[in-house]
C-alpha cells in the first residue's frame, strides 16, 4: 500500500501554534488530525492530540502559559487536558499502557 505524500501537513510541527520543543521525546501525535492528513483532508481548525508518557497536564498548562493560550483540564482522574489557541486546540493525555500500541488498544 502506496502511502500518499503529506506536502505542508499538520503533521509538520512547523504548522503548529506551538513548538516542537515543549513536548517530551516520547510524545505523539495521534487522532483525527492523523487521519485526516492520511486522508489528504484539510480544515480550517486545526485539532491536534498527543499522547504523553508523563506530565500532560503540567505540560499542556506551560505551553498554555508561554502562548498566552486558553487551558482546561478535561479529566484529572485521567490526566487529560486541553489548549485553546486562535483556529486551534491540542489535547493531551497520558498514556497508558506500557507502549503507544498497547495504549491505542
Amino acid at each position: 500500500m502506496k502511502l500518499p505524500l503529506l506536502h505542508a501537513s499538520v503533521l509538520s510541527p512547523e504548522h503548529w501554534p506551538f513548538g516542537l520543543d515543549w513536548l517530551p521525546q516520547a510524545a505523539y501525535l495521534v487522532g483525527g488530525c492523523v487521519r485526516d492528513a492520511l486522508l489528504e483532508y484539510s480544515s480550517p481548525y486545526l485539532d491536534l492530540d498527543f499522547v504523553l508518557p508523563q506530565q500532560t497536564v503540567q505540560t499542556a498548562n506551560a505551553i498554555a502559559c508561554h502562548y498566552h493560550a486558553g487551558f482546561v483540564v478535561l479529566d484529572e482522574e485521567r490526566q487529560i487536558a486541553r489548549v485553546v489557541f486562535d483556529g486551534a486546540t491540542a489535547d493531551f493525555a497520558l498514556q497508558v499502557g506500557a507502549t503507544l500500541l498497547e495504549d491505542l488498544h
